[in-house]
């Protein structure tokens, strides 16, 4: 390269529009990364240029309704603006301590196979920025591990043994979703078909989810319901099986309930996406590709 083309090529280097390129290029990459810290900000100065970015926060919550009780926030994952790179979010909790379906009886009340249970759950925009939503719901039985005595085994940290049952049947545990549909049905909840299994159910919001403002309405920050009520299939009080054993001139039938002393579970997570960058975002951070439409609603998960 001649040295009159080299000193061209260092002169356009150093000049105001190159500097202001390669800060542009810096922002696209900070607002398109998945956001780790809620927080981030990016300063850059030169003779030329002085300017910030800034990262707003970002949080949304899981809320439950039980019955006529009031909502209740029972999952999370929200910035807390007053200590820096901290996230207030709920850990997965041992199982005794789970604040879901806590208040869907009334104290003393059993719960009646067959029975609807209302169980309203909705999520929030409990941050400062526009996002996508998605839902995890998990579904499954267990037993509790006991000792001789009877007496339910816990182990190092005192926390009760239980032993989840796959070959127990998920589908008797009965959430009822609302709203959903599939990709290209139009619904306000889109299923992962390719996600989700007897056990888990993974549901993406349609819509994106506003930050709370004075010019935003209420409703455009929270989701439509994903459910209305709970019910446990009424033939778990049916399935049994017998057992046959021979006493000399006597056989002993022992009929036996598959269910007797199960317990069932529900678990329900919350994420959120940025809208900034939005299908590079969502790859990034839950590995899906979406189609969006004119107004970044989603109309297909893949």
């Amino acid at each position: 390269m001649s040295e009159n083309r080299k000193k061209k090529v260092k002169r356009f280097l150093a000049s105001p529009a190159v500097t202001m390129v390669l800060f542009g290029l810096a922002i696209v990459m900070l607002l398109g990364s998945t956001i780790g810290s809620a927080r981030a900000v990016l300063t850059y100065t030169s003779e030329y240029y002085n300017s910030q970015v800034r990262m707003f926060n970002i949080g949304v919550s899981l809320y439950e309704q039980c019955g006529e009780n009031n909502p209740k926030k029972v999952s999370w994952r929200n910035y807390d603006v007053k200590e820096p790179d901290y996230w207030d979010a709920d850990e997965i909790r041992d199982e005794e301590d789970n604040s879901l379906l806590r208040d869907l009886l009334a104290e003393g009340e059993e719960l009646v196979p067959g029975k609807k249970y209302t169980e309203r759950l909705y999520v929030e925009n409990t941050g400062d920025i526009d996002q996508y939503v998605r839902v995890t719901i998990y579904k499954y039985w267990v037993i509790t591990q006991r000792d001789k005595d009877g007496n339910p085994l816990r182990d190092s940290q005192g926390r009760v043994i239980r032993t989840k049952l796959p070959e127990l049947s998920p589908d008797l545990i009965d959430l009822h979703l609302t709203n959903w549909g599939r990709s290209g049905e139009g619904m306000p909840w889109i299923l992962d078909e390719a996600s989700s299994t007897k056990e888990r159910t993974v549901l993406y919001y349609r819509d994106i989810l506003k930050a709370p403002g004075s010019d935003v309405n209420p409703t455009q920050t929270r989701t439509a319901d994903l459910s209305d009520y709970l019910r446990i299939d009424s033939s778990v009080a049916d399935q049994v099986y017998q057992t046959v054993e021979k006493n000399g001139a006597y056989t002993n039938i022992t009929t036996i309930y598959v269910y007797d002393g199960i317990e069932f579970r529900i678990r329900a997570e919350v994420d959120s996406v940025q809208t900034h960058s939005a299908e590079d975002a969502i790859w990034s951070a839950w590995g899906r590709e979406v189609e969006l439409d004119a107004n970044g609603s989603l109309i297909s998960v893949k």
